[in-house]
């Protein structure tokens, strides 16, 4: 269960989850996925700690080729 709620919400209420800003659309297009890599060890986390923040793409584990890419690199490195 969620313990805060967005900007969405506060203005939108019931309507307001289902918002989108582009932040997230940012997200879902930076995903490697499209390209057919899968990455992961996306976030630094320390037992007993929780989450300490996101790693930077460079620090991720990527394993390349797992299966066909959705698009092709050029439009993946243009967006």
């Amino acid at each position: 269960m969620r313990n805060h709620v967005t900007k969405w919400e506060k203005e939108y209420g019931e309507k307001g989850i289902y918002m989108w800003d582009f932040s997230t659309i940012k997200q879902i297009l930076a995903n490697p996925v499209y390209i057919g890599t899968i990455a992961s060890q996306k976030a630094d986390y320390r037992f007993k700690v929780g989450w300490i923040g996101d790693k930077k793409p460079e620090e991720w584990i990527q394993v390349e080729n797992v299966h066909e890419p959705l698009v092709d690199m050029d439009t993946y490195n243009l967006v």
